[in-house]
C-alpha cells in the first residue's frame, strides 16, 4: 500500500529545487549594500615635536594658559579615534627660552599648523629618545654650558 500516488516523486522533487533556488535567490539579495565610497585607508597619526616662537605674554602665562595657547594651534583637542592630540606641553622649559609642544597630527594637519602665526619649525618625535627637556643636576662646574647643549639639541635635531 502506497503512501504517495505514483509520478508524485518528480513532483515533489521539481517543488524542492524550486524552492531551495528561490532561497537561494533570496540570500544573495539580502546581502548588506556595499559603501557607496570607496575604501580608504585609515588615518595616520605621527606625534610631532613643534617649536613656536615667544608668546606675547609670555612671563604672565602659568602652565595652563601654556597649554591652553598649544591647544590654539591643534585642529581639535582629541583625534578620530578618541585619543587626546597634546601629548607634552614643555612647559618646564619655558624657562630656557624653548617654547614648544608634542601632539599627534596627520601631515595634512602639520600643513594647517605651519601657517599659524608663531610657528617655527616641526620634527616627528623619534621613539628611542624619550627626555628632551631633562635638565642636568646643577654641578659647580659647567652647568651652563650642559643647558646650552641640551637647547641646541632641542632646537637642531
Amino acid at each position: 500500500m502506497a503512501l504517495v500516488k505514483k509520478g508524485t516523486g518528480v513532483v515533489l522533487l521539481a517543488a524542492l529545487i524550486l524552492l531551495s533556488a528561490a532561497a537561494a535567490s533570496m540570500m544573495y539579495s539580502m546581502n548588506p549594500p556595499r559603501a557607496s565610497r570607496p575604501w580608504q585607508p585609515p588615518i595616520r597619526y605621527t606625534t610631532f615635536r613643534v617649536i613656536l616662537g615667544k608668546p606675547p605674554n609670555a612671563a604672565a602665562m602659568d602652565e595652563a594658559a601654556h597649554r591652553r595657547w598649544h591647544q590654539s594651534f591643534l585642529p581639535s583637542t582629541q583625534t578620530d579615534s578618541g585619543e587626546l592630540r597634546l601629548r607634552n606641553s614643555y612647559y618646564n622649559c619655558t624657562r630656557y627660552g624653548i617654547y614648544a609642544f608634542a601632539a599627534l597630527l596627520t601631515d595634512d594637519e602639520l600643513g594647517v599648523v605651519a601657517k599659524k602665526p608663531g610657528f617655527k619649525s616641526a620634527r616627528p618625535c623619534n621613539a628611542t629618545r624619550t627626555s628632551w627637556c631633562t635638565v642636568p643636576a646643577r654641578r659647580r662646574t659647567g652647568w651652563k654650558s650642559r643647558i646650552a647643549k641640551i637647547v641646541e639639541r632641542f632646537l637642531v635635531y
